[in-house]
Formats: structure tokens, C-alpha cells, sequence
């Protein structure tokens, strides 16, 4: 699911969108990182390494 030629275009969109749009020092910065943090955390929740 998260691999593969299509996952690569489609995040590689969402990378491109954000750069565009968003500013490394602009408040967006922040909800951004708030975002992956909780990404991340609901991924190492879902699927704890052993």
C-alpha cells in the first residue's frame, strides 16, 4: 500500500503542493508538524516494532 510507483507520484504531489504553498517559518509550519507528529505516532501505535 505505501509503495509502489503510484504512492511515489501521488506523495511526491502532496510534496510538491506543500512547497508551493507552504512557508518553513509561516504558522503553517507548525500545523504541519503537529500533523506528522501524529502521523507517525498513529503508525508506530498500529504497528509496534518487536
Amino acid at each position: 500500500m505505501h509503495e509502489g510507483d503510484h504512492f511515489r507520484a501521488w506523495t511526491g504531489r502532496l510534496i510538491a503542493l506543500v512547497n508551493e504553498y507552504a512557508s518553513v517559518d509561516g504558522s503553517e509550519a507548525d500545523v504541519f508538524r503537529t500533523i506528522v507528529h501524529l502521523e507517525r505516532r498513529f503508525f508506530e501505535d498500529s504497528y509496534p516494532q518487536q
